[in-house]
């Protein structure tokens, strides 16, 4: 076993105490409250009226106080599973997202290079596209024509 299991079978073993040492607390101060209210009255009620106090009040509130706290383990320990499964999600999310932001950025320079070679071998037609432009008139000149025309007149 390298360091990296044995670190996290540490940490394994640590959340499980974590997770007990309340776990037994609970229990214990079941069997204390338990043995101290039959304790307590022995001098001043029958032995049958401790045992139906014991058997009919103490020990069913204790077993539903058992019961919750088992109960609050139970869903702290579905919460902290589910935790781990939202933030692997994530994980992989953000992984999902940074690979397409790549391939989005190549692609965008791919067609960006793309269009940026198909405008320089269009700029090589821009004769061709005055040819039936006319010679005189303002009307129905084309942009090129009429700022070299107004160059002209503002130079003279």
């Amino acid at each position: 076993m390298d360091e990296f299991e044995s670190a996290k079978i540490d940490a394994l073993a640590q959340a499980r105490r974590r997770v007990w040492w309340p776990f037994a607390a609970v229990v214990l101060l079941v069997v204390f409250v338990t043995a101290t209210a039959a304790l307590l009255t022995v001098g001043n009620m029958s032995v049958v009226a401790n045992t139906l106090l014991v058997t009919l009040c103490l020990l069913p509130m204790l077993l539903i106080m058992l019961l919750l706290v088992v109960g609050v383990f139970v869903g702290i320990w579905g919460l902290s599973r589910a935790d781990k499964l939202t933030a692997q999600r994530l994980i992989q999310l953000e992984r999902t997202a940074a690979e397409t932001r790549g391939r989005v950025q190549t692609e965008s320079i791919s067609v960006g290079n793309r269009f940026i070679g198909f405008a320089a071998a269009i700029e090589r037609l821009e004769p061709l596209w005055s040819v039936f432009d006319p010679e005189d008139g303002a009307k129905g000149r084309s942009d090129a024509a009429q700022s070299k025309q107004s160059d002209q007149s503002s130079n003279s």
